[in-house]
Order: structure tokens, then C-alpha cells, then sequence
């Protein structure tokens, strides 16, 4: 009975949603609902560009988001589109324009507010008799040139991680999207059984230097490869003595190297506007390595995830993700370990692990506070994941939860989110019915 009504209410919701982001996606995204009495095919020659507000970004980082060019004719539509292509950087809390008659053409004069953008990681927790400490900073906006730089050192008991990154969303100045990462990791894996029981546990150290680049051909597609070089290194340091007893039994996976290429594509796209968020995007990556490549074992794997939202009155946002990974790995350091951390809420991080997995999270946000510092949104949501050897598998539930949050957000502040969620399992006993974090679930 339980499966029936929560697939029954899940499907309702979905077909609903996909509904709406198909009507969605068959428009260029219009940003301000005042902007739909205009007429779309009225012809503007733009002849002078103003820009206020600007104070670290400089000015040539909004004139590479204009799709139109200075005395040639353009379109509201275009107009539209070279603002909310402002608005998706994350680095205005809000981007306005208006047009100035100017004998035979126009003078647009923008107003936007910068962001803080320039933010500190700070996270301490301490568990099982291990203290973990990580502490960052990044910029998504160095130098006012609209490019990310940033570096996070964690300390898990005695031992250190860290992970230096960089990205150029604006490559040469063209709409290329590059991106490096150089990681050194510690990670405690613990494994449970169908019951939830403790059946084995490892510490997983990986070293990894990943690269991608991608090209936005129209706003709605972009494609792109990365290279991801991957070294895995399994022990018992750290592991509990009666975790490291019953992981002694089944032997430690095996050490593996992997050089992996892959391709990624993003179809649609999710449009900012402050905090709220609206549209339909889906991102696909196809990546696999073989011996030939140098790596010590064999596989293929493809990942999709999906996100609709839409705006509802009363600044409202219904919003739904839908994540599929299937991948032909029998390495278990390779699995896809899903929980509370950023899956299925009220259950332990990596409570379910296997090398096929479908996650879908739907929640209804809504402010009860909205000033231009801070904003209080309320959230309800359903979690549901099914993990198994392969999608045969899919048509049964892992774990499904519902439940209620809030959020305090900072507009002025890039991804400034303080997330609290209370979860009630609905599928499987769940062990870890509170979960926070920064940033929205999805």
C-alpha cells in the first residue's frame, strides 16, 4: 500500500512537471513576467550601452553576455536573453534595464548589484571517534574577471585532503567552459547490509586531476570531454575495531588506476533571477577507460540528471530532480553510495551502495521573509532512490522519505544557503532524520 500511494503521488507530480517544462522549453526564457505584454518582434538599434553598479566586476565581463551588437537592429527577445544570461552568472543579486529613445534608436542603461563573492569554508564535526576540520576559500569572480579559484583543506583525524580548482566559464573570451580540479582525499566508507546492519567498512584514499571543457552552441545546448586521472588506494586506517573485523572477512577492494575520457551534453537551461530559480535542464556524461588507455580494469558508465522548477505565486517554487547512474563497474570504490548527504534525506551517508542507481527528490519552496539581505524559505519534500545491480532493478524502492525544512538565505551573498531538513522514512527504517548543509538540496 505504501509503494502504491507514494508511486501514485510521485507520478502525479512528475507528469505535471514535465508538463510544464515541456510548455517551457519551447520559448527562449522570458525573465520578467512584464516583458510578456511587450512585443517580441519589435525592432530596436542599439547605439550606446550604460552600466551602473558595477564596483570589482569589470566591464567587459557584461559586454561578452550581450547578444546583441551597438547600431544593428535586435529584438526584445535578444534583449531579454543577454540580461537573464547576466543574471545566471551568480555574480548580481539583480539585473534591470531600461531603453532610452535616442533620435532613430536607443540607449540601453543597465542596473545591476554586485554580489559578495568571496566566501570562506568552514565545516567541523566529530563522530565515531574521529575529528574531521575543513576549512577554504573561493571566488567565483577573481580579479572582477568573472573568474573561479578556490582551495578546501580537510584534516580526518590524522590524516590531511585537499582540493585546489579553477574555472574560466568565458575561455578566450568565447562561450567555452574550462574547468581543472586537483584532488587528494580521505574518506571513510562504512557498508551496511539490506537491514541497515554494519556488514564492513574501508578508508578510501584517491588522488585525482580532472580537466573539461565545454561549448555552449545555443543557450539551450552545449556539449563538451574531460579526462579524469584517478588513483584508489584502500585500507583499514581509521576503521573502528569491530567495522575493521568484519571488513577483514570480505577482504579490501582491490587498488585501481583509471584514465577515464568522457563526453558531456546539457539540453535547456535553469535561468536565475535572485534566489528563485525556474526552467528545464538536463545534463547527460558518457565516460568509460580500458587497459589500453593504461588504467587497471575495464568500464562504462552514463549519468543524466534532470531539474525542473517554475516560479508559482507568492514567490513560490515547485522544483524536481531526477538523477539515473548506471555504470558496468564490480569495483566497489567505483560504486554509486547513496544516503542523507545530498540523495535521499533521513538515512546515513552511503547508507545503499551498487553500481546502478535512480534518485528522484521533489520539493515546494516558500518564503515567509523576502528583504534584499535575507530570506527565509520554507521547504517540503519527498526523497526516492532505488539502487541496485542494473535499471531491471529500478521498478523497486531502496528508500523513499518525506519531510520539512527551512532555508536562510542570503541574496547579497553568492550561494549563501543555511539548510535544515527534518525527514520521516516512508520506505526502509531510516537512522538520520535531521540533515543540514549550505546551499539548496538541488
Amino acid at each position: 500500500m505504501k509503494f502504491a500511494v507514494l508511486s501514485s503521488f510521485l507520478g502525479a507530480f512528475f507528469s505535471l512537471l514535465l508538463i510544464s517544462s515541456s510548455v517551457m522549453a519551447q520559448s527562449a526564457p522570458e525573465s520578467e513576467p512584464e516583458a510578456e505584454t511587450q512585443d517580441s518582434d519589435e525592432v530596436f538599434v542599439i547605439s550606446e550601452v550604460e552600466i551602473n553598479g558595477l564596483g570589482r566586476t569589470k566591464e567587459f565581463v557584461v559586454w561578452r553576455e550581450f547578444d546583441f551588437e551597438l547600431h544593428s537592429p535586435t529584438t526584445r527577445v535578444v534583449l531579454e536573453e543577454s540580461a537573464q544570461r547576466l543574471r545566471n552568472m551568480g555574480l548580481f543579486a539583480k539585473v534591470e534595464y531600461t531603453l532610452e529613445p535616442k533620435g532613430d534608436s536607443h540607449k540601453i542603461i543597465y542596473d545591476v548589484l554586485e554580489r559578495w563573492t568571496i566566501l570562506p569554508v568552514v565545516k567541523a564535526s566529530s563522530g565515531g571517534g574521529i575529528n574531521q576540520l575543513i576549512v577554504g576559500l573561493y571566488d567565483i569572480n577573481v580579479l572582477g574577471r568573472y573568474l573561479e579559484m578556490g582551495g578546501q583543506y580537510e584534516r580526518l583525524g590524522p590524516t590531511n585532503s585537499g582540493v585546489v580548482w579553477f574555472r574560466d566559464p568565458r575561455l578566450f573570451d568565447q562561450r567555452l567552459w574550462f574547468s581543472a580540479d586537483v584532488w587528494h582525499v580521505n574518506r571513510i566508507y562504512t557498508l551496511y547490509d539490506n537491514d541497515g546492519e554494519e556488514e564492513g567498512g574501508f578508508l578510501l584514499q584517491r588522488n585525482m586531476l580532472a580537466l573539461a571543457l565545454e561549448k555552449e552552441v545555443v543557450w539551450w545546448f552545449r556539449f563538451g570531454g574531460r579526462i579524469q586521472v584517478v588513483q584508489d588506494q584502500t585500507s583499514l586506517n581509521l576503521i573502528e575495531d569491530d567495522i575493521r573485523q568484519l571488513q577483514a572477512r570480505r577482504g579490501l577492494p582491490e587498488d585501481t588506476l583509471r584514465i577515464q575520457p568522457g563526453l558531456t551534453f546539457q539540453l535547456g537551461r535553469l535561468n536565475q533571477d535572485n534566489y528563485l530559480v525556474e526552467g528545464a535542464q538536463l545534463n547527460l556524461r558518457l565516460d568509460g577507460t580500458d587497459t589500453i588507455l593504461g588504467s587497471t580494469f575495464s568500464f562504462g558508465s552514463i549519468e543524466s540528471d534532470l531539474v525542473l522548477a517554475k516560479t508559482l505565486p507568492f514567490k513560490s517554487t515547485i522544483a524536481f530532480r531526477w538523477l539515473v547512474g548506471i555504470s558496468s563497474t564490480e569495483a566497489e570504490t567505483h560504486f554509486y553510495y547513496i544516503g542523507g548527504f545530498d540523495r535521499v534525506r533521513g538515512f546515513l551517508d552511503a547508507r545503499f551502495r551498487g553500481p546502478a542507481h535512480t534518485t528522484a527528490n521533489l520539493e515546494f519552496r516558500i518564503p515567509s521573509l523576502d528583504t534584499s539581505w535575507l530570506v527565509l524559505q520554507h521547504v517540503g519534500f519527498v526523497d526516492v532512490t532505488s539502487v541496485g545491480q542494473g535499471a531491471s532493478d529500478f521498478a523497486d524502492i531502496t528508500a523513499a522519505s518525506a519531510g520539512a525544512g527551512i532555508r536562510l538565505i542570503s541574496p547579497r551573498i553568492y550561494r549563501l544557503t543555511l539548510r535544515l531538513d527534518y525527514a520521516a522514512s516512508l520506505v526502509n527504517s531510516g537512522d538520520s532524520a535531521i540533515s543540514f548543509g549550505v546551499q539548496q538540496f538541488f
